[in-house]
């Protein structure tokens, strides 16, 4: 189970955190539109989007990450992520390497 959960958490995670804009942009203005009078809604969203979004990728979600899922997942994450990125940047070195010698 344990290895389940470390092979697709990292994805989902990042899926997530991608999205925090996404939803922010969708929801936030729908809310700001009931709670604010006139055009300031759309000044309150850019500000969302400015400050808010950036803060809750940032800040938020980190610990909140932090909190949820077990040190010892994260770092089988980590570990798992490292080989991974190791793996990738081997495979472009060969590749550059390859079409050098051509």
């Amino acid at each position: 189970m344990k290895s389940m959960i470390t092979d697709h958490l990292p994805q989902a995670l990042e899926r997530i955190h991608d999205h925090i804009p996404i939803a922010m942009n969708v929801l936030l203005p729908m809310a700001l539109k009931t709670a604010l009078p006139g055009n300031m809604n759309q000044v309150a969203g850019q500000a969302v989007a400015n400050k808010v979004t950036p803060f809750i990728q940032d800040q938020v979600y980190p610990a909140v990450v932090d909190r949820l899922v077990p040190e010892d997942v994260r770092y089988e994450i980590a570990r798992k992520k490292s080989l991974q990125e190791c793996s990738d940047a081997r495979k472009t070195s060969r590749r550059k390497h390859e079409s050098s010698e051509d």
